[in-house]
């Protein structure tokens, strides 16, 4: 019930970034005329290293304004693959206590161990960091 797709383009609400992976939802053929939405993606990942602090700053608060539910940042510069998860969704205005969108748990994992791969809220298998790592 899922593809993964690479460096293609992501319809979100104020951008069109284009991830280094993500898994979306159905087949490539759901695809051909349009490109995947926020309701679409189980899952987005950037691979960072002269790009991590915009990867864990800009784009942590592009993904969580749409609620992707899971956003990996492989940092190449640490080693390791950081795992942002619980989004707050849109900006909740001036005067909010906690105006960015953000991730409001993030979990590191570093080479050695293995990272978990959840889906709609239910664990689907792990990915060794090393296998993410050059």
């Amino acid at each position: 019930g899922w593809t993964m797709r690479s460096q293609i383009g992501t319809r979100l609400t104020e951008s069109r970034p284009e991830p280094d992976a993500a898994l979306a939802r159905g087949t490539d053929a759901d695809y051909i005329s349009r490109q995947p939405g926020p309701a679409d993606l189980g899952l987005v990942v950037e691979v960072a290293d002269s790009s991590l602090a915009r990867d864990e700053q800009d784009k942590t608060r592009i993904y969580a304004r749409d609620r992707i539910p899971v956003y990996w940042v492989v940092n190449l510069v640490d080693r390791r693959v950081e795992v942002f998860t619980d989004p707050t969704g849109p900006d909740p205005g001036p005067g909010a206590a906690d105006p960015d969108p953000h991730y409001r748990a993030r979990t590191d994992y570093p080479a050695g161990s293995a990272v978990p791969v959840a889906l709609d809220g239910a664990a689907v298998g792990t990915v060794p960091v090393d296998d993410l790592l050059p």
